[in-house]
């Protein structure tokens, strides 16, 4: 009689394809990362520097620390010079796990502190019952101490963190997607022998 068998051959781990780590590479995001940080070393500073060529909003002079140009400007500026940080590190490469939750936390980071260059300055005289932070002066005068140390920074920050965190949120499928298994006609080796006849003794 004759019997059929089969015998799994090993398999090397280098004759088994898997699928690269996935990276992610982006200049637009890289640049909204720039974007974010030089905006946001401006912000931090413009207080500081600003008197020294005649623009100040808030009439003090230069180099005046204080703590309403502290939580005003300094601290939400250096939040958003992290989060550009950040993003311009996860614009060069962008890995899975770490590199995607960092991105996520930076545009949050970037949302708040944008936020808060917007609303801060009108919301400073409710905080500390204080007078306004911004002085009087001419129309245009006013318009460019609010763009300037206010709306206008605080606006592009937060642009640049919705962006990395809608980036993030889009990427998200495709660099969690799971490598699928090799299929089994790659990975084995299948080899049927037969055998004679088999022999009895009495």
């Amino acid at each position: 009689m004759s019997a059929a068998y089969e015998t799994v051959a090993p398999v090397s781990e280098s004759s088994i394809q898997t699928s690269p780590r996935p990276n992610v590479r982006t200049k637009s995001l890289a640049v909204a990362g720039l974007v974010t940080l030089l905006v946001s070393a401006w912000g931090a500073i413009v207080p500081y520097v600003g008197p020294t060529f005649g623009y100040r909003a808030d009439g003090a002079a230069s180099w005046t620390w204080n703590l309403a140009h502290g939580v005003l400007a300094l601290v939400p500026g250096a939040v958003g010079v992290i989060a550009g940080l950040a993003m311009l590190s996860a614009g060069g490469r962008l890995a899975v796990g770490f590199g995607r939750m960092s991105l996520a936390t930076a545009g949050l980071l970037a949302l708040a502190a944008g936020g808060w260059f917007i609303i801060g300055p009108t919301a400073w005289p409710v905080l500390v019952n204080t007078h306004a932070y911004f002085v009087g002066g001419s129309p245009v005068r006013v318009l460019e101490n609010v763009v300037g140390y206010s709306l206008g920074t605080g606006a592009v920050i937060a642009a640049g963190g919705a962006f990395a965190l809608g980036w993030s949120t889009r990427h998200q499928r495709r660099l969690t997607r799971p490598v699928p298994p090799p299929s089994p006609r790659h990975g084995l080796h299948l080899h049927r022998a037969n055998r004679g006849p088999a022999t009895t003794t009495a």
